[in-house]
């Protein structure tokens, strides 16, 4: 995963007060609008967005405004149903947490 990408999704989270969320495919990171109701603590990406994307995504990341970067149980419920990585930033810890559904596995990590 590049750098610049995760320092991207850290600066635009930061700004932000609600979730933010994308994809990062091969080497193209998308932010996407979230599509929840309750944008300050969910974040939906409608199913559209994964049509044209879903062979080539490498991971999906959302923010968590407040609180920690751990994953809720729907995070990897969603992680486990799609097989697809996924990631969030804690904007109040200032933390990555990355997790692999095929490892069943989180790492957390900062920049």
């Amino acid at each position: 995963m590049r750098v610049n990408f995760l320092k991207n999704i850290k600066k635009v989270a930061d700004a932000c007060t609600f979730e933010v969320c994308g994809f990062i495919c091969e080497n193209k990171l998308f932010f996407i609008k979230n599509g929840a109701k309750d944008i300050q603590s969910a974040f939906l990406i409608p199913p559209r967005y994964y049509f044209n994307k879903i062979e080539s995504i490498s991971c999906v990341f959302h923010s968590h405004p407040k609180g920690g970067a751990t994953l809720s149980d729907a995070d990897l419920c969603s992680a486990q149903e799609a097989a697809i990585p996924n990631m969030v930033y804690s904007v109040e810890n200032r933390e990555f947490c990355f997790y692999d559904p095929k490892v069943k596995k989180s790492i957390y990590f900062s920049l």
